[in-house]
């Protein structure tokens, strides 16, 4: 069933789950031709990675779980784990003295899944954030990659396999004849032009996530898509591109 997310609310999953009734996460991933859903987690599978790790579950995922117990892609990846993976692979990250020894702490985290080559996706958990993360098993960074749940999955998804959120990192700035202080005047005012269309809410789901990933690869604030979205009031869209072109990233 296609739905119609015009009115902007693609964004925010609790307005659209009242929308699209109970099985709005099975529906979503069930979209995706290969994608294997399975029977829902129980009630006590899903309360014991609140007790177990002493954190508690995110509302989408716990909800999720609700309905189906784990995603597994068209590749065959795990893309969220069942509730009884969630609970052993972040107990033995948060608890392992091997881990403990060569990475960052992980006990702010809860990761629910994985991208087949080692890497890892999760929640802030201390504090308490919606937004999802991605973990790099060789680097050990972990990065912003999508404002909640269901975008993440959304993207993930519909990219087949393919690690869309690298590219995102690895994205330039385009250039342009003239020098830079042209290439900005340029940028910014077809900017303000794509960040007005997202504000005004006109395009349908997909154009719309396309024309954000166009915005996200040519800023570098990492949560563009938040000052869009998630900012009250409502600022401009000189506002949005004015604060996402003069973000610098903290050195650490």
């Amino acid at each position: 069933m296609k739905v119609d997310d015009r009115a902007g609310n693609w964004f925010s999953p609790r307005i659209r789950q009242r929308n699209r009734g109970s099985m709005m996460w099975r529906e979503l991933a069930g979209a995706h031709e290969g994608v294997e859903l399975r029977e829902p987690a129980s009630p006590s599978s899903i309360k014991a990675i609140a007790t177990g790790l002493g954190q508690p579950v995110p509302d989408d995922l716990r909800a999720l779980l609700q309905e189906t117990d784990g995603i597994q892609d068209a590749m065959g990846c795990d893309l969220v784990w069942s509730s009884a993976n969630i609970l052993c692979v972040n107990h033995a990250f948060h608890t392992v003295s091997d881990f403990q020894a060569l990475y960052m702490p992980f006990t702010p985290l809860m990761f629910f899944g994985e991208n087949g080559s080692g890497d890892q996706f999760g929640f802030v958990r201390t504090p308490e954030r919606n937004d999802v993360f991605w973990w790099d098993h060789e680097t050990d960074s972990r990065q912003w990659i999508a404002p909640d749940f269901e975008t993440f999955l959304r993207r993930t998804l519909k990219a087949d396999g393919k690690h869309w959120y690298r590219a995102g990192m690895q994205a330039k700035r385009p250039e342009a004849p003239g020098g830079a202080e042209m290439t900005q005047r340029k940028n910014r005012e077809e900017l303000v032009a794509m960040v007005q269309q997202l504000i005004d809410a006109t395009l349908p789901e997909e154009g719309a996530d396309r024309l954000l990933e166009e915005v996200e690869a040519s800023v570098p604030h990492p949560r563009v898509v938040n000052l869009i979205y998630h900012t009250d009031p409502q600022p401009t869209a000189e506002e949005v591109v004015d604060q996402a072109l003069s973000y610098r990233p903290v050195e650490l």
